[in-house]
């Protein structure tokens, strides 16, 4: 077995590795590296490694060397993802990859190393666990599904279905979502991911994502972000108008798509990240889904803690306070500028 530097010759058998292996995500394809590249090429740089056995790809690392004057040196699988951590098939490859990942910390004199991990690692790993994804499964069918959402997910899906409006599940109008999701961060007091960002992901993986969208009487009040991977239908991102709330849109449109995915033969809607006990995470949880712990570890060089990124930290709610009192076009400059220094 021998570890090694990817070669570019070698991304698609990577790629290929990506689409076979259980353990890998969306964010674990080429293409997320190439965006990165693309978007913070002078602060992000791949240390892609690769597990040969045999001749054969039988392991695959993707992690990226962060580096800024003023916020210090880290290594990081996956920057700007929910997922990453090396995917292999079998745990003597594990146990190489592990080895590997400390002599580069030390090597690149890193202040931590950040595994963001489906599976959580044993050995000096300081763990994160407060993060989860949901994911429904849809095997049963919409009708079986129906009859396990919590009652009062079913009454505000009636009740959504009495109101004047629209779905369209397989929409491409990525302005009408931004406006909308970028409004919903500035009051939420989140500096938003840029346009050009989400902007990428359509072209850089065609047919992967798409738009849905709540309209009535012809002005989009909900709107999310969909990818699809797998046999998975995936939650992205997503906002809707607050003074619509009493309309119920989310209600509406989560359940259109369930039932499209169903019928596409999705096995799997998974409706994204959330913290525990949320509100996103208790709406997320009346479908019936199930949490999966998403895994934060940190290995610990220079720094003397982990980093403090909760929605309590105080820094993090004094800027709230702040943000959600800026115009909406400054937070749309400023947001995309922010977000690429906190991966």
């Amino acid at each position: 077995m021998k570890i090694e530097t990817l070669k570019k010759e070698d991304e698609k058998l990577w790629d290929d590795f990506v689409r076979k292996n259980d353990q890998t995500t969306f964010y674990h394809f080429i293409g997320w590296k190439n965006l990165i590249e693309k978007a913070y090429g002078k602060r992000f740089t791949p240390l892609y490694l690769t597990a040969r056995s045999n001749g054969s790809l039988s392991g695959i690392f993707p992690i990226f060397l962060y580096e800024h004057r003023l916020l210090g040196r880290r290594l990081i699988s996956l920057p700007f993802a929910n997922c990453g951590g090396y995917c292999t098939e079998s745990e003597k490859i594990d146990q190489a990859f592990d080895q590997e990942i400390l002599e580069m910390a030390k090597r690149y004199d890193v202040d931590y190393v950040e595994l963001r991990n489906r599976e959580k690692k044993k050995g000096d790993w300081i763990a994160n666990d407060h993060y989860f994804t949901l994911a429904l499964d849809l095997t049963p069918g919409p009708d079986a599904l129906w009859k396990h959402f919590r009652s009062t997910t079913r009454r505000y899906i009636r009740r959504s279905q009495e109101n004047d409006l629209a779905v369209f599940t397989e929409s491409d109008d990525l302005d009408t979502f931004y406006r909308l999701y970028s409004q919903g961060q500035r009051n939420l007091g989140t500096p938003v991911i840029g346009y050009r960002w989400i902007q990428a992901l359509f072209s850089d993986f065609p047919g992967q994502h798409s738009i849905a969208k709540v309209d009535c009487r012809g002005k989009t009040i909900a709107a999310v972000f969909l990818r699809k991977f797998k046999d998975t239908y995936i939650y992205v991102l997503g906002a809707s108008l607050l003074e619509y709330r009493h309309l119920y849109p989310n209600y509406l449109l989560f359940w259109n798509l369930i039932r499209q995915a169903c019928n596409a033969g999705f096995t799997q809607f998974e409706f994204g990240r959330s913290t525990d006990n949320s509100g996103s995470y208790f709406f997320k949880k009346g479908w019936g889904a199930e949490p999966h712990p998403l895994h934060y570890q940190y290995y610990l060089l220079n720094a003397k803690r982990i980093p403090n990124t909760s929605q309590l930290n105080p820094k993090r709610k004094r800027l709230a306070r702040v943000w959600r009192m800026l115009p909406l076009s400054v937070a749309n400059y400023l947001g995309p500028i922010i977000r690429r220094y906190y991966p």
